[in-house]
């Protein structure tokens, strides 16, 4: 696998699934296979089909391969999934890397929000999840080519993952607006477009 050769789309597929098991040897799972088959012409090993693992319902898709230049990726700032500190990679521009990285990991749902009444109302909000230095470099990413204030993410417990909250339907419109393009998940952005039908419910 040529780092160079890889679209900026598929390596945010890489750097959001993707796990270092030994050597060069990586294995990639999602629910979505979209995801997978979009990495198969790199590595040409064959998609198969697994329970998913830690007590979640359903079937995933696996791709395993020893065809991964671990050392391009690392000096492009690749770490472990697992690791304490993982970097974006240094690329000239992200905005195809962050449409993939974003539409594995961001939920767009609502939450529930209160009027001066005390009333209440349901209002979309993004959340987008990781690493907590990813998700810094993408609070900042998204602040500047969008032009939003940076926010505050949320730290969880474990000390290393964070959550990064949007919860104006302008700011969120905006970093739609920001990261639409080609290749995408089309699942994805057809479950955001009918949400944003209606993204208030009173």
């Amino acid at each position: 696998m040529n780092i160079n050769e890889i679209d900026r789309y598929d390596l945010g597929i890489i750097w959001a699934i993707g796990s270092h098991v030994e050597e060069s040897r990586f294995v990639f799972r999602h629910k979505d296979i979209f995801f997978l088959e979009r990495l198969k012409p790199y590595f040409k090993n064959n998609i198969y089909e697994q329970k998913r693992i830690k007590g979640k319902d359903g079937i995933q898709f696996v791709l395993k391969t020893s065809a991964v230049d671990v050392e391009s990726l690392r000096k492009l700032g690749w770490t472990e999934r697992n690791s304490d500190a993982r970097n974006l990679p240094v690329l000239p521009e992200y905005k195809d890397f962050l449409r993939a990285f974003i539409e594995i990991h961001s939920t767009l749902d609502y939450s529930t929000r209160y009027k001066r009444s005390g009333s209440t109302y349901k209002a979309l909000r993004l959340r987008i999840y990781g690493n907590s230095q990813i998700i810094d470099g993408i609070n900042n990413l998204l602040a500047v080519n969008v032009g939003i204030g940076v926010k505050t993410p949320q730290l969880l417990r474990n000390g290393k993952t964070s959550i990064l909250y949007y919860q104006a339907t302008s700011e969120i419109n905006a970093v739609y607006d920001y990261l639409k393009g080609d290749p995408c998940f089309e699942k994805y952005w057809d479950d955001v477009a009918e949400k944003f039908k209606t993204p208030r419910i009173d």
